[in-house]
C-alpha cells in the first residue's frame, strides 16, 4: 500500500516518462526486486512483532491454546462446502 500509494502520489504530480511504455521482463524483474528491498527495509523494524504476531495465530505443537479460525475440525471433511459451512454454524 505504501508503494503503491508514493507511485500513483508521484505520477499525479510529477509524471513519469515510462508510464505508457510497453515493460519487458527484465523491468518486471527489476521491479520486483525493489518492490521486495524496500518491503523488507519497511517491516526489518517491526520483526519481533510479527514474530509474536505468527506465533499467536500459528501455535505449536507444544501449546494448547489454538486459534478459532485455525481449529483442526475445520480441515476436515465434511462432504460438500455448505454443509461444511452449517455444520460449523450449528456448533
Amino acid at each position: 500500500m505504501i508503494c503503491l500509494t508514493v507511485f500513483y502520489s508521484r505520477q499525479a504530480l510529477i509524471g513519469f516518462a515510462f508510464i505508457d511504455n510497453a515493460i519487458n521482463p527484465v523491468e518486471i524483474a527489476f521491479i520486483h526486486s525493489v518492490f521486495n528491498i524496500v518491503t523488507t527495509m519497511i517491516l526489518l523494524p517491526f520483526s519481533q512483532s510479527l514474530v509474536k504476531l505468527a506465533n499467536k495465530i500459528i501455535p505449536d505443537g507444544n501449546d494448547k491454546e489454538q486459534a478459532v479460525w485455525l481449529n483442526e475440525s475445520l480441515f476436515r471433511p465434511l462432504g460438500s462446502p455448505c454443509r461444511s459451512v452449517e455444520k460449523r454454524r450449528v456448533k
